[in-house]
């Protein structure tokens, strides 16, 4: 797996100190340079990076000169009908589309009001629409496998806008982290103040693969993007590239779950079927049923569901209003899995065929196909199931991964 990016945002996230971090990875200047003419500004309108520090971290801060005459809409409507009507390439174009349209929906939301009928204030900016629109060039650019981000800081205390003093997280990053499920890190206490930008993180939504860092990273280079904020501590956001093309580690790896188990029987099969459908929606990992003799020789069910603790409220919720159950038990585990992750191989019969490669502890790699896949083209060629899997291994080759290896 090559390419892979982290964007580490745990001291502050906003839209300058991204573009920042992205073009001090070492990115071509022409890049953002011609991904600008594009836009069809003012032709004096220009990008500066400028190398500096804060308290003592050096990195590039991001500055824009822009013209008195550049009339920038404040209206969704306008604003979408001048990113569609620009001469950005469709990659970039979407991507900037995306991101403004969560940041519409996230205002329409706060405000009450329909769609069309949004207008941005301190949002919807030149700027930030020119830092947008670059960080997408970059990314076509460097084309990553996929891009990893850690948990943005909430921040506290209020901030001054056009509606007057506001609560830190403003309402409408609060809104993108509840649609886009974006968890908020409270744990920064040598910062306050608004930490991350309703652009900021709108723009994480759209960007990112998955929160959190990969088991491994072997990093070949590190962006460090500057705030313009003067702080008490640094102000910073890294990006860094890494290349996890070797995987060295042996172990298997430990992962704490919840069991929950309810005893019921008082539900019909129908039932039983419908609650276990809801739990797996819920997020359980697996639901397994078994069929159990209870007071009064009544027969019942178990009903067991492990679950992640992330998603243990949920499965909660679910108990108490899908089933009859007045109770159910729960219990924190562990278990031991090997690393695997998800990718394709190419067949010379089926073309390209889904895959589930599994690292195991001496180093070796086996692979299978997806049971879904086998199971299509049984249908399709009315073969065998096994005669199906043994034609995919056989003619398997070239797998391309589509994640880092986890659990």
């Amino acid at each position: 797996m090559n390419n892979t990016l982290v964007i580490d945002c745990s001291r502050g996230l906003s839209s300058d100190m991204l573009l920042s971090a992205f073009y001090d990875l070492g990115i071509p200047r022409n890049i953002i340079d011609e991904n600008l003419i594009k836009l069809d500004l003012n032709p004096k309108t220009k990008i500066f990076f400028d190398e500096s520090k804060s308290i003592g971290i050096r990195g590039v801060r991001t500055s824009i000169s822009v013209f008195n005459d550049i009339k920038f809409p404040s209206r969704w409507i306008d604003l979408k009908a001048l990113i569609e009507n620009s001469r950005l390439n469709d990659y970039v174009k979407s991507k900037v589309l995306g991101v403004f349209l969560l940041l519409a929906e996230a205002e329409a939301s706060v405000h009450g009001v329909l769609l069309d009928e949004v207008h941005f204030h301190e949002i919807a900016s030149v700027e930030s629409f020119i830092e947008v629109a670059s960080i997408f060039s970059i990314i076509e650019f460097l084309k990553p496998y996929k891009v990893f981000c850690s948990i943005p800081p909430a921040g506290s205390g209020t901030v001054k806008c056009s509606h007057g003093y506001l609560p830190v997280p403003v309402p409408t990053v609060l809104e993108i982290a509840r649609k886009s499920k974006i968890p908020l890190s409270g744990s920064v206490k040598s910062l306050d103040g608004e930490l991350t930008t309703p652009t900021g993180i709108a723009l994480l939504s759209i960007l990112s693969n998955e929160i959190g860092q990969p088991l491994n990273m072997v990093v070949t280079r590190i962006g460090v993007g500057l705030g313009h904020r003067d702080t008490s501590s640094p102000n910073f956001l890294r990006v860094y590239e890494i290349n996890n093309h070797k995987y060295d580690f042996k172990e298997m790896i430990r992962q704490v779950i919840v069991c929950q188990e309810a005893w019921i029987d008082d539900a019909t099969s129908e039932d039983i079927a419908f609650l276990t459908n809801e739990l797996r929606k819920a997020g359980a990992i697996e639901v397994v049923c078994q069929s159990i003799n209870m007071k009064k020789n009544r027969q019942g069910m178990s009903i067991k569901a492990l679950v992640y603790p992330e998603n243990a409220h949920s499965l909660r919720m679910i108990w108490f209003t899908k089933s009859s159950t007045l109770g159910f038990r729960e219990t924190e585990e562990s278990r031991w899995v090997l690393p695997r992750r998800k990718g394709r191989c190419k067949t010379s019969s089926y073309g390209e065929i889904s895959f589930k490669e599994v690292l195991h502890p001496n180093g070796e790699l086996t692979m299978k196909p997806e049971q879904d896949e086998v199971i299509r083209i049984s249908l399709q060629t009315g073969k065998s199931l096994d005669q199906i899997r043994k034609q995919i291994l056989i003619e398997a080759k070239d797998f391309i991964s589509e994640e880092d290896f986890s659990c």
